[in-house]
């Protein structure tokens, strides 16, 4: 760490190093560099300025050195700058004292007001954010070098301008018990020069470390969260805006702080969860083991919502109150097995009411969600898992109550994701249905399925369809005792299996009480937006419920 002697003004690299004060400032034309300050007449230069009003401050403060970043760093070796960047939050913080010259605070007064300074440039650059939070102590000057006062004594009106708790500023508390969203908020109205800079000036605030490659553009910040990601499970990383994206899609991770920007005031209260396993990028995307909420409108067990929930806070408040209606997270369309992108233009907070678990017999699941999003891309890598789609259309009177693969199943568009080249596998949904006639309410349970054959391929799609009702009471006991209830042989071999014949569209009549139920397969192409624009063979399993008449044509009438 080289540092500018007060008395000489020569760089030194101290042992120790010893006590220093440290300068803040924004960068003008032409400052004086580390190769400008050996030229001879370097002092006559206007730029010196700030280097001699520094090395009186220090002196002022019985301190012997001072550091500058403009000419304390060889920036034309980039191994040093790295690591001075890469360190330069512990210099500030490490600082006996900061001085942070407004180069455009007007002179006058002991004193300034909230609107003269968030007019000031100094708080709108992203390096100076860090400069402002590590030091224990910061003496703001004007354009003047006039002393206007400490972070302390304008605390408040610091706190407003820039939306940083005044605990923060006051040193009370620690960096590490802030979310990241909240840090991550800090920044959002912040710029700099260059665009990876915006992410490297955030190094500190998030105590990560890592190698800087100016012409990535906005990968840095993609980088910077991925670091973030390795340090710490707090959820609040991927609480950020949305709603103004063009596509109707989006990855889990930000293009820029800015997105953050509702983070300081709406979520500050907000108690964040930690997830309760460890999550992790791969390359297929953020990899987490989670619980994923599907809200429904009660009366007709209906979601009025795009997709799932990820909530992303802790929901229960209040002892052991349920509050999901305060919930904050992220709507996510799944698009393969296993496999999501997050859903543009939806709030972090929306009154979801009283949500349901997606699937009460697998509470937990482990997903991947896009890191980013760029349609055809996507659509290439995603499809390999979803190249074949079996879709239920059932009557509102049936309400799907589990299913297996879970992984495989759409929730919100009632079908199973199938690999083409996988052979054998099945997709099984278990409905129930309440059925009302003379006699009384009767309540039914239906399993449906559909199994994939040997060689089935997507030109020569061959699957066979069954279903056969079954007990409620027994459905724990039946998933515990069949581990490979995902083959045909065992369901043929559990009950009389009501069989369908291959081909392009078969019809089933059963009945239940004085009704019949009609079962319709068929196949089609289904187009799923979140994925591709290509049609994708779709298996449809339709069924609806139907009273006979006593009319002489024996017509049915539908009552679903």
């Amino acid at each position: 760490m080289r540092l500018i002697n007060v008395h000489t003004g020569q760089l030194e690299e101290p042992k120790g190093p010893p006590p220093y004060a440290i300068l803040s400032h924004t960068w003008g034309d032409s400052e004086v560099s580390f190769r400008d300050l050996n030229h001879p007449d370097v002092e006559s230069r206007p730029q010196y300025a700030k280097i001699r009003h520094s090395r009186r401050l220090a002196a002022s403060r019985n301190l012997d050195y001072v550091w500058i970043d403009t000419c304390c760093i060889d920036k034309s070796s980039s191994a040093e700058l790295s690591e001075a960047i890469n360190s330069m939050f512990e210099w500030y913080k490490n600082a006996e004292v900061c001085f942070a010259h407004i180069e455009d605070l007007p002179s006058g007064g002991d004193t300034c007001t909230e609107g003269e300074l968030g007019r000031c440039r100094w708080f709108t650059r992203g390096w100076t954010l860090q400069e402002l939070i590590a030091p224990k102590e910061v003496r703001f000057y004007d354009q003047n070098w006039e002393d206007r006062g400490t972070k302390q004594s304008l605390r408040d009106m610091v706190s407003h301008v820039t939306g940083i708790r005044k605990d923060i500023l006051l040193g009370a508390a620690r960096l590490d018990d802030i979310s990241v969203s909240e840090r991550m908020s800090w920044a959002a109205h912040r710029n700099t020069t260059r665009r990876e800079d915006i992410a490297y000036s955030l190094l500190g605030i998030f105590d990560v470390n890592m190698p800087l490659i100016y012409g990535e553009g906005g990968k840095a910040f993609i980088r910077l969260q991925e670091e973030i990601i390795k340090r710490t499970n707090d959820l609040s990383l991927f609480a950020w805006d949305a709603r103004d994206i063009t596509e109707p899609y989006c990855g889990i991770l930000a293009d820029s702080p800015a997105r953050f920007h509702d983070s300081s005031r709406e979520l500050s209260r907000i108690s964040w969860a930690q997830s309760v396993s460890d999550f992790a990028m791969t390359n297929n995307g953020l990899r987490m083991t989670v619980q994923l909420w599907v809200p429904y409108q009660p009366q007709r067990c209906q979601t009025s919502f795009p997709g799932y929930f990820l909530c992303l806070n802790q929901w229960r408040q209040n002892g052991h109150q349920y509050r999901r209606d305060r919930a904050v997270g992220l709507f996510l369309a799944k698009v393969g097995r296993g496999r999501f992108v997050r859903i543009s233009h939806t709030s972090l907070t929306p009154r979801l009411g009283e949500p349901q678990l997606s699937d009460e017999k697998y509470k937990l699941q482990t997903i991947y969600i896009a890191a980013s999003y760029w349609p055809r891309t996507a659509a290439l890598g995603v499809c390999e898992s979803a190249r074949i789609q079996v879709h239920f259309r059932l009557p509102e009177i049936f309400n799907i109550t589990c299913v297996a693969p879970s992984a495989s199943w759409d929730a919100f568009n009632r079908l199973f994701f199938f690999d083409s080249g996988v052979s054998g596998c099945s997709g099984i949904a278990c409905v129930s249905g309440v059925i009302e006639d003379e006699g009384g309410k009767g309540k039914i349970f239906i399993r449906f399925g559909v199994t994939l054959e040997e060689n089935s391929t997507l030109t020569g799609l061959r699957w066979v369809c069954w279903m056969f009702k079954w007990d409620s009471d027994d459905l724990d006991a039946f998933f515990q005792e069949n581990p490979a209830i995902l083959t045909r042989d065992v369901w043929a071999a559990r009950a009389p299996v009501l069989p369908f014949r291959r081909g392009r569209v078969e019809c089933l009549f059963y009945d239940l009480w004085s009704y019949k139920l009609r079962i319709s397969v068929s196949i089609s192409e289904h187009v799923m937006p979140s994925i591709s624009s290509e049609p994708i063979p779709t298996i449809i399993i339709e069924a609806s419920t139907w009273k006979p008449t006593l009319s002489e044509t024996e017509e049915w009438t539908p009552i679903c």
